[in-house]
């Protein structure tokens, strides 16, 4: 047994097995790694105040290493050889490592302690990505069936023949603009045709694509057809299809594939942790860089549930809550995305502790406000801040997946994060990398949109599916459904009728009485002829109290004011 090198530790001491536990799978069964308490008896050389007091590295010709020297040795085993030259070969950082290995030595309860606190309870085995992986692959996979099926079932009237903004339309003017290579610099399948039929196809493909992901089945290539998939609908989509949220689903999508390509390790699921500290960090940046007087008051929240584009039942509960409970709740958003951003990368328990406070701000900010897919993909994102332990690599495989790894992981993790910085304006249509940044600037005042047609009796109106209209109806429940023409409406009702193209192609298309088009109301007119005059005006609204409430009355609204002058043929 001499004949093989020993690392002899105190078998005695806490922090001694926790740092075994940790180096053993790297070292493989080239060392053998053994408390002093059952071998020391085969190494004379050695005595038991030594092994107390540091690690022995008992090479196989007989000498023996100590301390920060033994450990250097002991990583150099493994993938780590650069530790052990720097230590032979700089002098400073010699003297450095001895003076640390000395002074956690002789705290070494206390050390144990604050990384049992960080880390949680030593355990025999290595952490390893595999099942957090396939997890982050599954949660993508739902997220993509969410998305799609939410699309197919308003495709037709916001993007088909007869439709909103036609994707045929959009794509000839695209050709006629940027010339033959707007292929390359905007990718889309429907640059092979536009049909309703092949819309379905291509809608087809991205589910049955994200079904395979939830079942993991061959999720690298399921992962890069769904993403391909999504990235051709964002392409025609135009504005409907224009929200962070679109943007946050195709980097995701094209970070899975990336990770699924590196494989289960610390470079996959740093991407992941990479990304959502970019999404998370961006969006706390965003409120505190634009100014705004309602974030920096600490406000914000007694504005955002009444005037948020969909809300829920829950959203007039949160609008009457306390003032002082509001303002606690708008510094705990603020505090929890410019702030603990910077923990992601800390250890195990800090993450998981992070990963619940996140948890919550998603259901939170689900239960008051409908973003589609938007919360449960930020809860997917945020997966990334856990991991899972199962049995350590062998050596060899260390070896293998450190080389296979290294090269690729420090390109990307490199190149990746300053993607969004880049003037890269022929990349623009593969939506490599976006910027986030929801509700920055704060909306203060709710005003809705009501299109209303011309009667015999005076002016009727289209009742839309999900968003606010009578008075006495209480809000819908729709997500993870993403309802894109109630959602437009709201943004609409931020600017100025004339720069809303797509609603004067809306009203073109309500004057011809597209049935497509209706569709996508709750309450069109169908049994009346197509209508010969349409306007649209804008109301104010407000929650209604919480004794009106009780009484049905969910709303108090406005005078209403002309917001786009009457058309007609």
């Amino acid at each position: 047994m001499k004949s093989v090198t020993t690392l002899i530790f105190d078998g005695d001491c806490g922090f001694c097995l926790r740092w075994v536990n940790w180096i053993r799978p790297k070292v493989g069964s080239q060392v053998r790694v053994e408390p002093f308490q059952k071998v020391l008896p085969e190494f004379p050389q050695v005595s038991e105040g030594q092994c107390r007091n540091s690690i022995q590295w008992m090479r196989s010709d007989g000498s023996v290493a100590r301390g920060a020297e033994a450990f250097f040795e002991a990583l150099a085993t493994g993938p780590f050889s650069q530790w052990l030259t720097l230590y032979r070969a700089f002098v400073p950082f010699r003297l450095l490592s001895e003076w640390g290995y000395r002074w956690v030595a002789t705290h070494r309860v206390m050390a144990n302690k604050v990384l049992e606190w960080l880390w949680g309870p030593s355990m025999p085995f290595s952490v390893r990505y595999e099942r957090l992986l396939s997890t982050l692959a599954r949660g993508m996979g739902v997220v993509y069936a969410m998305a799609f099926v939410s699309l197919a079932v308003q495709s037709e009237g916001l993007w088909g023949p007869n439709g909103v903004l036609p994707a045929r339309d959009y794509l000839g003017w695209l050709r006629e603009t940027v010339g033959p290579s707007v292929v390359a610099l905007w990718p889309t399948l429907f640059w092979i045709q536009t049909s309703l039929f092949f819309q379905k196809v291509v809608l087809g493909v991205g589910g049955i694509a994200a079904l395979f992901l939830i079942l993991n089945r061959a999720p690298k290539w399921t992962a890069l057809t769904a993403w391909i998939a999504y990235l051709s609908w964002v392409n025609v989509g135009q504005v409907f299809l224009e929200y962070q949220w679109d943007m946050l689903l195709l980097e995701s999508g094209l970070v899975l594939f990336v990770a699924l390509c590196l494989g289960p390790g610390r470079p996959a699921l740093f991407l992941f942790r990479l990304l959502f500290f970019k999404f998370i960090f961006q969006s706390g940046l965003a409120k505190i860089e634009s100014g705004d007087p309602t974030w920096r008051s600490l406000t914000a929240l007694q504005y955002h549930f009444e005037t948020t584009p969909l809300p829920t039942t829950l959203s007039s509960f949160a609008h009457h809550a306390p003032v002082w409970f509001l303002k606690i709740t708008t510094a705990t958003t603020l505090f929890l995305e410019c702030v603990t951003p910077f923990f992601f990368f800390c250890a195990r328990n800090v993450r998981a502790g992070i990963f619940v406070l996140h948890l919550l701000l998603q259901i939170g900010i689900g239960v008051t406000g409908q973003y589609g897919f938007f919360n449960i993909l930020a809860i997917v994102l945020s997966l990334s801040l856990l991991e899972d332990s199962l049995p350590p690599f062998s050596q060899a495989d260390w070896r293998i997946r450190s080389r296979r790894m290294s090269t690729k992981a420090i390109v990307i993790t490199t190149i990746w994060p300053f993607l969004s910085f880049l003037p890269l304006p022929q990349l623009e249509g593969w939506h490599l990398s976006s910027h986030y940044g929801l509700f920055a600037s704060m909306t203060t005042s709710r005003e809705e949109l009501r299109i209303e047609r011309k009667t015999l009796s005076g002016w009727e109106p289209y009742e839309f599916r999900w968003k606010p209209g009578k008075i006495d109806r209480a809000p819908r429940w729709v997500q993870p459904h993403m309802p894109r023409l109630d959602w437009q409406m709201w943004f609409a009702s931020l600017g100025r009728c004339e720069n809303q193209r797509w609603l004067h192609q809306l009203l073109f298309r309500l004057l011809e009485g597209r049935p497509e088009v209706l569709a996508l109301f709750r309450e069109p007119p169908p049994t009346l002829p197509a209508p010969t005059k349409l306007r649209v005006v804008r109301v104010p609204y407000h929650f209604s109290s919480p004794e009106g409430r009780l009484h049905g009355i969910w709303w108090n609204a406005g005078e209403a004011t002309p917001y786009c002058p009457e058309v007609s043929f």
